[in-house]
């Protein structure tokens, strides 16, 4: 069972962290981490802790992808904890500061943005599908065990289109959507084209930059936007936005990643 002093316990919750990595690029230089995104169950490592304080765990380390501020895309591999440390406390009672010994992640690159990674974001339906955004006005796409981008697209030819966040529908496998700093909502569907988005609509209060965006996982019609002025908008999308085709359902039924895959083909002979 789990350990629920270890779990709970308002004295232990986050006084200290159970493990640490410093990413380092190609020259040994620290690299400074903008987001951060954890690939899907089939790759991504889970555990338990046990009454014993041993997490138990599977053979696959945890895949995460991480954006950087010189805009690169890594993918780390972070291992699974063997054994949660002990909080060290004074006399006081309060947790001593322990030094963690760091390592770098890295095991993967892929082809970089031209500036700060501001958001990455897996796919729900595809184990080895990603995307990130940037401030250089691109969204790339990516496929997790290839190095070179599969899609790449910028919703707006303006010098100032920053994007500063990025995301996968959780309702239909093609749709993505995307904020900028010149203020838009721009919302994607790759079957309908892999060009133009589906939806662009000015978000932001007063034109102020959208900052972030947040598809509802459990209503497909509402998806929700924040921007600078400190504004937090629910906006609702299209049925074609949220509903699968009728082939999208059938490829969803089956469960199988081959099928997905196979949509992805159909859409824009995208490889994964």
């Amino acid at each position: 069972g789990i350990n629920a002093e270890y779990m709970g316990s308002t004295q232990n919750a986050l006084g200290q962290a159970v493990s640490a990595y410093e990413p380092l690029d190609r020259k040994n230089h620290t690299l400074g981490v903008t987001c951060l995104a954890v690939m899907s169950s089939n790759l991504a490592t889970s555990g338990l802790i046990s009454q014993s304080n041993q997490i138990e765990v599977s053979n696959l380390e945890c895949a995460v992808i991480m954006g950087t501020e010189p805009g690169t895309v890594h993918r780390c591999a972070i291992k699974p904890i063997e054994k949660v440390p002990e909080l060290q406390k004074t006399d006081k009672g309060e947790v001593k500061e322990v030094k963690i010994t760091t390592s770098n992640p890295i095991n993967f690159s892929y082809e970089a943005h031209t500036g700060p990674v501001q958001a990455v974001s897996a796919s729900p339906f595809h184990r080895h599908l990603f995307l990130s955004c940037s401030s250089d006005g691109y969204v790339h796409l990516y496929n997790a065990l290839e190095s070179s981008i599969l899609l790449s697209v910028s919703p707006s030819p303006s010098t100032d289109c920053y994007l500063y966040g990025a995301a996968f529908s959780p309702f239909r496998p093609t749709v993505f959507a995307c904020v900028s700093r010149d203020s838009h909502l721009y919302v994607y569907d790759l079957e309908s084209s892999r060009v133009k988005p589906y939806a662009d609509v000015k978000a932001g209060t007063d034109n102020s930059p959208v900052l972030a965006l947040r598809f509802n996982p459990l209503s497909g019609a509402l998806l929700a936007t924040g921007d600078g002025s400190g504004t937090i908008k629910v906006w609702q999308v299209s049925d074609n936005l949220y509903r699968p085709s009728t082939h999208e359902q059938t490829l969803l039924k089956a469960k199988d990643p081959s099928a997905i895959t196979e949509l992805w083909m159909r859409v824009g002979g995208l490889s994964l």
